[in-house]
């Protein structure tokens, strides 16, 4: 697991997670404060698409970034690669 970098210090956390064989990543991002919030975390390059294992939503990075949006003590959790958006 990976500490993704977020424009928010705390009560914020992203991570990316990677399957032991490498064939499955993961994004969580967590919000552990009362206050819903917008969070813009930092990817990195090579990801295209990250889908919501919950609703389906998928969101597609800028510049290597994406933000989301979380409610108070709200969490989202994303398959990431570049066919996640066809998943």
């Amino acid at each position: 697991m990976q500490e993704l970098p977020t424009d928010r210090r705390r009560p914020v956390f992203a991570a990316l997670r990677t399957s032991e064989d490498g064939t499955e990543r993961a994004v969580t991002v967590f919000n552990f404060g009362v206050e819903p919030c917008p969070v813009r975390v930092t990817l990195g390059e090579g990801i295209d698409a990250l889908r919501n294992y919950l609703s389906g939503e998928v969101i597609r990075p800028l510049g290597g970034t994406v933000t989301v949006d979380l409610g108070r003590f709200g969490f989202k959790l994303f398959a990431v690669g570049r066919d996640a958006a066809n998943q």
